[in-house]
C-alpha cells in the first residue's frame, strides 16, 4: 500500500515546530490561541461539541483534511473564488495514533446549524481510509448554496476530517503551496 496522507493549512501564526490543538494552545500559547479562535466566531458552539469515538471536546483535536488540497482550492477558484495560494502541510497517517484518531462525516446542513450527531463520527480504523480521499460533491454543492444565499462558503463542508487527539511535531513534514 502507498504512504497515505492528510493535509492541514498552515497556520499563519504558530508556536514554535508543533501543532497543537486548540485548548493546548490556550495553555502554551494565549496570543496564538487567540487569534485561532477567531475562525469560530459565530460558530463558538463548536468548540463545546463533544467527539464520542475519543471522549473528548471539538477543540481537543488537531483537524486534517484527507482530501488532497489542490482539488479543494482548484473549485473554489473554478466556482469563481479569487482564492490567493495556501500552504498546506502534508502529514503521512503513519504519524498518527490509530487510538487517537477518528473522522468526522461532514454533511450539508441549513446554514448556522452546527449540530453533530453521534453517528457521525467514528473511529479511523473502522473506516476505509481510502474513500475518504475522493472529492465530495457536497463541498461544490455548498459552495453554490452560499452564492445563492449570498454569503461565504465553508472551505470543508462535505469533506470528512479526521481528528486527532494529540499533538504533531512537524520536523520531516512536507510544504506544499496550492
Amino acid at each position: 500500500m502507498s504512504q497515505q496522507f492528510v493535509y492541514h493549512l498552515v497556520p499563519e501564526q504558530m508556536h514554535g515546530n508543533t501543532l497543537f490543538p486548540l485548548n493546548r494552545l490556550r495553555e502554551v500559547a494565549p496570543a496564538v490561541a487567540a487569534i485561532a479562535c477567531q475562525k469560530y466566531e459565530g460558530r463558538e458552539v463548536l468548540l463545546k461539541t463533544r467527539i464520542p469515538p475519543l471522549d473528548c471536546l471539538w477543540n481537543d483535536v488537531l483537524m486534517f483534511c484527507p482530501v488532497h488540497p489542490r482539488h479543494i482550492m482548484q473549485t473554489f477558484r473554478e466556482e469563481g473564488y479569487n482564492l490567493r495560494p495556501r500552504r498546506w502541510f502534508e502529514v503521512p497517517l503513519s504519524r498518527f495514533e490509530p487510538a487517537c484518531t477518528a473522522v468526522f462525516f461532514s454533511k450539508i446542513r441549513p446554514y448556522g446549524d452546527f449540530a453533530m450527531p453521534d453517528d457521525a463520527f467514528a473511529m479511523l480504523s473502522d473506516v476505509d481510509f481510502e474513500s475518504l480521499t475522493h472529492f465530495p460533491d457536497a463541498l461544490r454543492q455548498h459552495i453554490g448554496q452560499a452564492r445563492a444565499e449570498n454569503r461565504r462558503p465553508f472551505m470543508f463542508v462535505g469533506v470528512p476530517h479526521i481528528l486527532y487527539r494529540g499533538t504533531l511535531l512537524l520536523d520531516g513534514i512536507d510544504v506544499e503551496e496550492f
